[in-house]
Formats: structure tokens, C-alpha cells, sequence
């Protein structure tokens, strides 16, 4: 079976007929992904230390292990969307007494959340005191470049005045030398 060359489309090969190269390939090769069921683990809240709060207050995280475990189907699931609140202080004390937390581990523990913050703080303002000495060397750099161009310009400007007056020297000794001789002329000389 020949098949004309005008109507066959050169990514269809010789044959014009490859199933992987066919028009309708990509509606046969369409894949969907369903899920149809999600799971829910709930973590109890406890002492965390890698939730550090910004301002002040004890680190509150999850457990390490889920206490409550839920599969629902997805569709019947209604979509919502939530927020990270942030807690007060009062309220994160008041979690590790629920949690059984003693007032001297408390104390503790908002001791050391403050160390952490504190040496945040600290590593933040060395991060700034570096950009603020690069960019003063940076800056230098920068001044010394200028500098070194505009010696350099001059310098060149120096030498370019020095062989003007080398050779204007040149052209008075040859004319010294020989007043009456006649010079050629460029266009002379051919």
C-alpha cells in the first residue's frame, strides 16, 4: 500500500501507520489520577524544640507518634482550607500543664527557647556585620579601580603628548639639517 509523500507527515515514518505515532496517539495515551480516599493522623501537642516561636514563649510541636489515625473518602470530604495561628505565650504554658509538664522543666524550657533565640539573633547581626564588611571592601575595591583607570589615562595622555613633541623635534633637526632639500610628497612619489 503506497501512501503519497505529499500527504504523509514526515514524523509518521514509512509505514504511516506506527500506533505510537498515529494522530489519535495522545488520546489513547491519556492517563488520570484519581485518589479516592485520604488519611488523617492526629499528633497529640507536646514539647517541641524545632517550632522555636519568634517572640516569646516555649516551643510547642507535635509528638512523635500520631494517637488518633482517620480514612474518609475524598470526595465526600468537604474542601477547607486552614491557618497557622500563632499562640500567645499564656496559651503555650498552659498546653505543657496539660501535658504534664512541671513548672521547673517550664521554666526550662522557655530558658533554653530564649538561648535559641537569642543566638538567632546573634548569627543574624554576624550575617549583616559580614555583607556590611564585603561591601565596604567591595566599595574600596571599586575606588582603587577608578583611581588606577584615571592614572592610567593620564599616564597615556603624558606619553601621547611626549611623542608629539619627539616628533615634532624630529621635524625641526631634519629641517635644520637640510633647509634647501625638497621633500617628497605622498602623491609624488608614484
Amino acid at each position: 500500500m503506497a501512501t503519497d509523500t505529499a500527504q504523509r507527515k514526515p514524523w509518521l515514518g514509512v509505514c504511516g501507520e506506527c500506533p505510537l505515532f498515529r494522530d489519535d496517539a495522545n488520546e489513547d495515551m491519556t492517563k488520570r489520577l484519581r485518589f479516592s480516599t485520604v488519611t488523617t493522623y492526629e499528633f497529640p501537642l507536646t514539647y517541641g524544640g524545632s517550632a522555636v516561636p519568634e517572640a516569646t514563649g516555649p516551643p510547642i510541636g507535635l509528638a512523635p507518634v500520631h494517637v488518633h489515625e482517620t480514612v474518609a473518602a475524598l470526595l465526600a470530604s468537604p474542601a477547607r482550607r486552614g491557618r497557622v495561628a500563632k499562640w500567645p505565650h499564656d496559651a503555650r504554658m498552659e498546653v505543657l500543664k496539660r501535658a504534664a509538664f512541671s513548672p521547673q522543666e517550664i521554666a526550662s524550657i522557655c530558658f533554653e527557647a530564649i538561648d535559641i533565640r537569642r543566638s538567632r539573633l546573634e548569627t543574624l547581626d554576624e550575617i549583616q556585620a559580614l555583607r556590611a564588611t564585603e561591601l565596604k571592601q567591595k566599595r574600596r575595591e571599586l575606588r582603587q579601580a577608578r583611581r588606577d583607570a584615571r592614572q592610567r589615562a593620564a599616564l597615556e595622555k603624558k606619553q601621547v603628548v611626549d611623542d608629539t613633541d619627539d616628533a615634532k623635534e624630529l621635524i625641526n633637526d631634519d629641517d635644520d639639517a637640510a633647509p634647501n632639500a625638497k621633500r617628497p610628497r605622498v602623491d609624488e612619489a608614484n
